[in-house]
């Protein structure tokens, strides 16, 4: 994810939509003192900073007295507290605005990508089987898939669902600007219009792994069903249907 004071933005990275390509194009034409996060593994041209409690710009006193807050409850409960983690890939709203205080996230431009269910489940199992493309091993993938989680698919086995995300109630959509992965280059040439950045071409990252299989032959109907009730939320609220 990425904050940036001085164009007064925050976005929110969702999975399978570009995120990383995005954060590429963003953290080469901000500022140096913006909130950047790493990515794993590291790709070329992204530039994180400042996302350690120590690195990063405090422009919310109440942010200053949660983090405090934090500090006396895990001497209290003997967890770890790990100041270094400030920020972090994929991190929901509801834990930005811990961090950067109610007032600086109502005051900046929020804003963060989505993708039709269908095609976004395709391209997270493409991407973590590292492009095979059979049927039946997604069908199955699919199955074995906790159906909602803000955690990274790829780690704790869940579907890419994003929408407790950016959602900060869990019913209604939380960021100023929702744009779609279907058209990235006009939502986020919109988006660096608001803000005052120049266009610039936007690099691709992580690709080459989306074998060219059509939707209809990887899904059946129960498969299909599957995504639609884990993704109830976003079919409910964009209006994504199967693609054809």
């Amino acid at each position: 994810m990425i904050i940036s004071h001085q164009h007064r933005f925050i976005f929110i990275k969702t999975q399978k939509t570009a995120g990383t390509s995005v954060e590429v194009l963003l953290s080469d034409i901000i500022e140096d003192a913006a909130v950047v996060t790493p990515v794993q593994p590291p790709v070329e041209g992204h530039r994180p900073r400042n996302f350690t409690s120590t690195g990063r710009i405090s422009v919310d006193a109440s942010a200053t007295l949660r983090s405090g807050a934090r500090r006396l409850r895990s001497l209290v409960t003997r967890t770890p507290f790990r100041p270094d983690l400030a920020f972090y890939n994929h991190m929901p709203a509801t834990r930005v605005i811990e961090q950067v205080g109610r007032r600086t996230w109502d005051s900046y431009l929020t804003f963060t990508f989505e993708r039709n269910p269908w095609d976004k489940v395709a391209s997270a199992f493409f991407w973590q089987r590292g492009g095979e493309a059979d049927p039946e091993d997604f069908r199955a993938w699919v199955a074995s898939r906790a159906p909602a989680s803000t955690r990274i698919y790829s780690v704790a086995g869940t579907l890419p669902v994003d929408f407790p995300r950016y959602s900060l109630d869990g019913r209604t959509i939380g960021v100023d600007l929702v744009g779609r992965f279907e058209h990235l280059a006009d939502d986020l040439q919109s988006v660096l219009d608001q803000v005052g950045l120049a266009g610039a071409e936007l690099p691709r990252s992580k690709s080459g792994t989306r074998p060219t299989i059509p939707l209809r032959d990887l899904y059946d109907d129960e498969t299909a069903e599957r995504v639609a009730v884990a993704f109830s939320k976003e079919i409910d609220t964009f209006g994504y249907s199967f693609p054809e």
